[in-house]
């Protein structure tokens, strides 16, 4: 799995691991391996998504 951050540079940081990401409507999905959500996130509160 890789790891995600989520807008860097920014008070809202995070670092997520994920096999992938999708945007669905107004949500961004992080999923594993087997397609299982580990993060769902509002498309409207991410402003990056950088590759670790």
């Amino acid at each position: 799995m890789a790891k995600y951050k989520i807008n860097a540079g920014y008070s809202e940081a995070r670092t997520v691991e994920a096999e992938s990401y999708r945007v669905e409507g107004d949500f961004i999905h992080f999923t594993d391996g087997e397609g299982s959500r580990v993060l769902t996130l509002r498309a409207s509160q991410v402003y990056v998504i950088e590759r670790e």
